[in-house]
């Protein structure tokens, strides 16, 4: 992976209503190509047991340990079809670009590449993709085949669960 340089994140993105859901979503305020560093999210870490407890903005990073995002990364949406990626590295929580993004576009993941189980807060999909799960509920209820398709978006800690 490319070495990433510190941004400033407010330049690069913005929060204005959703076109995947109800509520807001983060939409990219320029151009990224793909594989381009597209955020840095600001937030606390959590460890414990959060599978049952509702927190729709948390970031599942391992078992036991989540990410908590502060200021308009909460307001990062789910896609069956995103256009972004979480990538965990260097105690920096990142949103990388996984297709080219144009400016004034939703930016979106896929919520099964970093949860686990979702417990209280899985969803009915309303993304409207092609390729849409319908259900989304975390990496444990996905079949062997929907796991394989998204493996190279996946957070480390459920390649075990592969």
């Amino acid at each position: 992976m490319q070495k990433l340089k510190t941004l400033n994140k407010r330049v690069n993105v913005y929060v204005a209503d959703s076109l995947l859901c109800k509520g807001k979503g983060l939409f990219s305020a320029k151009s990224f190509q793909k594989e381009e560093l597209v955020y840095e999210f600001e937030g606390e870490y959590i460890k414990g047991d959060l599978s049952n407890i509702s927190n729709p903005y948390v970031l599942q990073l391992d078992i036991g340990l989540y990410f908590l995002p502060f200021n308009e990364g909460k307001y990062l949406n789910h896609s069956c079809e995103p256009n972004c990626k979480i990538v965990w590295e260097n105690n920096r929580v990142l949103l990388i670009a996984i297709k080219d993004i144009k400016r004034d576009e939703e930016l979106s993941y896929n919520y099964n590449t970093t949860e686990f189980e979702m417990g209280p807060d899985w969803f009915i999909c309303s993304c409207g993709s092609n390729s849409c799960y319908k259900v989304i509920k975390g990496f444990k209820y996905l079949s062997k085949e929907q796991k394989y398709k998204i493996k190279d978006l996946i957070l480390p800690y459920l390649y075990k669960f592969l």
